[in-house]
């Protein structure tokens, strides 16, 4: 099965610890102490993670072979999930992996070609922060297979409905963004976290398409502003940033308008939000001091 949290450690695996050089002329080469180039390794560990490539083989046909296999053409966001692929049609593609971008850059003597076999400097291929290369689009995989990045272990109480009516996601501190989710029960793509890890982002929005506002409150610090989403996942607030929540510090508990809310601090979910309070008396949902670890949403 097709598995983007494959995709991701066969790319951070490549960059960090492969041992991979840079080589247009030597580009399918790839295996430790051999040769790539930016599409070559990307095609590669797609294949290697289980998805179809069809005959994309650069960075010039790879948008319409992929598109045409599952994967969504998007415009570039500075909040990529885990597993998007960012695109430069004519010149550069790399994959980011829910913490940095890895990418084939350059060989050791600053040439495309020509060099030896293997990551002469450390940098032929590499791990980086977020930049815009810059990127013509982001390719989001869409179709059938695992998005593991987006689930993990579960509260035991999970919720009872289906077809929720919001389309909601996290981003972790370990993981960055992990992929929507439009669901709200007991199954492994019923919520919105992975495997106990902190949140420190929130995004979410109604399917049908009116205003939904989220304010989050950072552990040990206070709430932050108000963002709405209309539509999409682009929230709009003061910050300019698109999402609710501070990357880098967990998030222990929210406040949403125009839908319903319920999180999860480690253990099993806390009461749904709605109608302004919680079952156990609270304005919020969440436990201050406590990070949240899992959200689930309800129209």
């Amino acid at each position: 099965m097709a598995s983007i949290q494959a995709f991701v450690d066969r790319m951070r695996f490549w960059c960090a610890e492969g041992d991979l050089g840079y080589d247009q002329g030597d580009r399918w080469d790839i295996r430790e102490g051999g040769e790539c180039d930016c599409s070559s390794l990307v095609i590669f560990a797609l294949q290697e993670a289980g998805f179809d490539t069809g005959s994309a083989s650069y960075t010039g046909n790879m948008s319409g072979n992929l598109t045409a296999r599952g994967w969504q053409r998007i415009p570039f966001t500075w909040s990529p999930q885990a597993g998007d692929i960012l695109l430069n049609d004519a010149n550069h593609v790399a994959v980011w992996l829910g913490d940095c971008l890895a990418q084939a850059s350059i060989d050791e003597n600053g040439n495309i070609s020509g060099g030896q076999p293997g990551d002469q400097t450390g940098g032929e291929t590499n791990l980086r922060g977020l930049y815009d290369y810059p990127w013509d689009c982001i390719l989001r995989y869409a179709g059938a297979g695992d998005r593991t990045s987006s689930f993990g272990s579960e509260p035991t109480n999970g919720g009872d409905s289906t077809g929720c009516g919001v389309v909601y996601e996290v981003h972790t501190i370990a993981h960055g963004w992990l992929g929507a989710v439009s669901k709200c029960d007991g199954t492994e793509d019923g919520y919105a976290g992975y495997n106990g890890e902190e949140v420190d982002g929130v995004r979410a929005y109604r399917a049908d398409g009116k205003p939904l506002t989220v304010q989050s409150h950072v552990k040990g610090g206070g709430w932050l502003g108000e963002t709405v989403f209309t539509g999409s996942m682009d929230g709009k607030n003061d910050s300019g940033d698109g999402y609710s929540g501070d990357f880098g510090h967990a998030l222990d508990a929210i406040r949403v308008d125009g839908c319903e809310v319920r999180v999860a601090c480690g253990g099993d979910y806390f009461g749904w939000l709605k109608d302004g309070g919680t079952p156990e008396g609270d304005d919020f949902a969440g436990d201050y001091g406590r990070a949240i670890t899992a959200v689930q949403m309800r129209a």
